[in-house]
């Protein structure tokens, strides 16, 4: 059983690395460690999710901003070994941002970066319920992407994904919603992924 589970396992790399090649699927990186790179940066900025939020008595996270760009550039060095291409895109960890951590990105070379819609309705819903019931309410996050240099942009995922069965591959449902500085307005569009075999 074991040598089965790590079969499986090691294939996974290489499947994913195949698909790429393809054009199937573009891959995105995340920083090494999966740390919550808004906080590294700034313990305030948890107060942009929770207002309330009790904060460390330290001003700020020792070395936080070179740690940060560690955890960014070790997953792009780990990434690269294994795909062997640098990915365009970062999801951050736990899809937790901040203007910080899109500046990093941008600063970075990313060409995007992405969250999803349920982390930023979780942060609305806390200051705004009724701007977080609105599914197109993403003006907070808009303010934090307008900034950003005009190759840059950032989307909001609306995403659902459905299991697979013996005889229907997997779905994934993904509803971006981007925002671009080359024409700054707030784009929707649906894709539904396949998952099937390499």
């Amino acid at each position: 059983m074991l040598e089965l589970v790590a079969e499986q396992i090691s294939a996974v790399v290489p499947r994913y690395r195949r698909l790429a090649e393809r054009g199937q699927c573009e891959l995105s990186v995340t920083p090494y460690g999966h740390p919550i790179v808004p906080l590294l940066l700034d313990f305030q900025s948890a107060r942009e999710a929770v207002p309330t939020m009790p904060l460390p008595q330290h001003a700020s996270y020792p070395g936080g901003s070179e740690r940060a760009a560690w955890h960014v550039e070790e997953g792009l060095r780990v990434f690269m070994r294994a795909f062997g291409v640098r990915p365009a895109g970062c999801w951050p960890s736990e899809g937790a941002i901040s203007r910080g951590t899109l500046e990093l990105l941008d600063r970075t070379g990313f060409k995007w970066a992405a969250s999803s819609t349920n982390v930023l309705r979780g942060s609305l819903s806390l200051t705004n319920a009724e701007v977080a019931s609105d599914p197109l309410a993403l003006q907070p996050a808009l303010s934090v992407a307008r900034h950003l240099d005009e190759h840059f942009f950032f989307a909001m995922m609306h995403c659902r994904i459905s299991s697979a069965s013996p005889t229907q591959p997997g779905m994934v449902t993904m509803r971006p919603i981007t925002w671009s500085m080359k024409s700054p307005s707030w784009r929707t569009g649906m894709q539904i992924l396949p998952i099937t075999p390499s």
